[in-house]
């Protein structure tokens, strides 16, 4: 009753001791909103060296809202009357960038777009954004024209962006640190595919972590999950395929109109 009537921040040390009672404090937290009737808003900062695990406790908690993008999230988030899982990637804590402190912040799951583009839609959260974001400069050199959208939020997702991204582009890369097998861009491929098929070229493709537990070794763990390259290997062959499927479905045009020409000019002959 009391956790019906408090706001509980809860703060992680690290994913690998915050994540063994994340779940439970989370689905309590709703349970009791459920029950009684009473807001209860619980805020959960949760740093993590990798994004593997802890976004599933985010979407496949019943009402709870997963977050990313600190500088405009957090604040929404402590203020919020729902239980809110914020993940926040330890590799990130050093990086610096401009903070806009006058303009009213976006609304809590909105959609970023980091970069602007026609060729193909990359999507991405955490820090896999931010390599997205690096990826398509270098894309941009080869000219490949990516737009990079980070997600921000994973319950719910901004599928207004998401769809309207995709139906400029007509390619979709998902780009996630956690394991590829039920991870989130699985989720992220359906809904978009289902969204906008008859706008895509090619299959969407991902790039995701390696199904395996995450190393302890260095090396190891570096190895496991995605890197600019990878991103950039995968934006470049998702664009190739699309273009020779153009290039297939322009010939096999042609051939038909050329079918139909010499019909034509047979069925004149015989008349």
């Amino acid at each position: 009753i009391l956790m019906a009537h408090a706001h509980a921040d809860v703060h992680g040390l690290t994913i690998a001791s915050g994540n063994v009672g994340l779940g439970h404090t989370v689905r309590n937290a709703r349970t009791l909103v459920d029950l009684v009737g009473v807001a209860t808003p619980v805020f959960a900062g949760c740093p993590t060296p990798l994004v593997r695990l802890p976004e599933e406790d985010a979407v496949h908690v019943h009402g709870a809202d997963g977050l990313g993008d600190v500088g405009f999230a957090e604040p929404k988030a402590i203020a919020s009357d729902e239980p809110i899982i914020l993940l926040e990637h330890e590799l990130l804590y050093f990086s610096k960038g401009q903070v806009d402190t006058l303009s009213d912040p976006p609304p809590m799951h909105r959609a970023a777009i980091r970069r602007s583009g026609k060729d193909i839609t990359i999507l991405s959260y955490s820090r896999m954004a931010v390599l997205a974001q690096e990826a398509g400069e270098e894309l941009a050199k080869e000219g490949i024209d990516a737009e990079v959208i980070d997600l921000r939020s994973l319950s719910p997702i901004d599928w207004d962006t998401c769809t309207a991204s995709v139906e400029k582009t007509h390619r979709l890369l998902i780009v996630e640190e956690n394991c590829r097998f039920g991870g989130v861009g699985g989720e992220i491929a359906s809904t978009l595919t289902e969204r906008c098929f008859y706008s895509l070229d090619a299959p969407p493709q991902r790039v995701a972590g390696l199904d395996m537990p995450t190393p302890f070794n260095g090396k190891l763990e570096a190895a496991s999950i995605p890197t600019k390259n990878d991103i950039v290997e995968a934006a470049r062959g998702l664009c190739q395929a699309a273009t020779d499927q153009e290039n297939n479905n322009e010939a096999t045009d042609h051939d038909a109109s050329a079918v139909r020409h010499d019909e034509q000019r047979s069925a004149v002959k015989v008349a």
